[in-house]
């Protein structure tokens, strides 16, 4: 893997380099020009580029796509990341995707892709279709799409039926108004959403922000609470898989059987019998202001029964690289 700051010019073009990543935020004195360097890296297969806010995105000012040569080097790219880039300069980077296929289906070639992760500052709406129609010529496995204005089942069943070979998939909706990305209110209730993913032959898979209570309580714990019996325990173990400063639990733990909920596990029980290839789902959660990734692993017995049990945290970034990118494609 290269990490580049201030390449040297005089050891480029490099056909060695097959690993990237590039923090790239415009800058305030003129674009300095990422595209133009990659032609000096032809060989490289993993690539992450990624602004830092807002004011400091992902620079496109000079990605041409009627350049008379291909600037994102799709010819030998596998796996892209394309992070904090804002929703305006979405349409030059699918009209890139597009003039790269039409140029390699001259020479009989299609995209590599197979890893692609696009996430927008200020949301993406009526470009996702553009989008995915133009990642359909290639053989996307996973993707990950951060920062997408209201999806809808649709949306859903539109990606599966152009991209039909994913393994992985990951969704995080953006509101109106919203500013940072967090576990959010979806359009529609869960259950269409799960009956949209039945339209996936092969995923294995799916990672969302839905705003999912991680736990819901019995009447008679709600008594405990009334009558001030209900404490607060130091040790998570009493709710296996939950974030360890989540924790309220009663007293006594025999009285736990049959009173508290896991509200996550029964979502992801939901996916797993909508989609039977499914094997791990990720859920985007908070506590107080830490964002983090409850990975919940899907075992299927002989007999039908689903189990659902905590998986590593870390796994997520198989999914959804994010920097230092760790655990990521760029490790995989």
């Amino acid at each position: 893997m290269c990490k580049i700051v201030a390449p040297r010019m005089d050891s480029l073009p490099n056909p060695y380099i097959h690993n990237l990543i590039f923090a790239h935020p415009a800058s305030k004195d003129g674009d300095s020009d990422i595209w133009a360097f990659l032609h000096l890296v032809p060989s490289i297969r993993v690539l992450s580029l990624f602004g830092l806010d807002k004011e400091n995105s992902l620079s496109v000012t000079s990605l041409d796509p009627l350049s008379s040569q291909m600037q994102i080097p799709f010819r030998t790219l596998e796996r892209l990341s394309l992070m904090k880039i804002l929703a305006e300069d979405i349409p030059k980077i699918i009209a890139c995707i597009k003039a790269s296929s039409r140029r390699l289906a001259k020479d009989g070639l299609t995209l590599s892709l197979t890893h692609f992760k696009l996430e927008v500052i200020g949301g993406i709406e009526d470009e996702l279709f553009d989008l995915i129609n133009a990642l359909s010529t290639s053989p996307i496995c996973y993707l990950t799409l951060i920062g997408i204005y209201d999806i809808d089942p649709t949306h859903v069943e539109f990606i599966a039926d152009f991209l039909p070979h994913l393994v992985s998939l990951t969704l995080f909706n953006q509101t109106w108004g919203q500013i940072t990305l967090k576990p959010v209110t979806w359009k529609h209730p869960t259950w269409a959403y799960a009956a949209a993913l039945s339209r996936f032959k092969q995923l294995q898979h799916f990672g969302w922000n839905y705003c999912v209570q991680f736990m819901r309580i019995s009447p008679c714990v709600l008594i405990e609470l009334a009558t001030g019996q209900y404490r607060k325990v130091s040790s998570p173990s009493l709710f296996q898989g939950l974030h360890p400063d989540e924790v309220n639990a009663p007293n006594d733990r025999d009285s736990l059987d049959g009173d508290v909920f896991g509200e996550r596990e029964s979502v992801v029980r939901l996916f797993a019998a909508h989609c039977p290839t499914l094997t791990s789902m990720s859920l985007e959660c908070q506590h107080l202001k830490t964002l983090y990734s409850a990975v919940y692993i899907i075992r299927r017995s002989g007999r039908g029964i689903v189990e659902v049990e905590r998986g590593a945290g870390y796994t997520a970034y198989h999914h959804n690289p994010t920097p230092p990118f760790s655990k990521s494609w760029h490790e995989m």
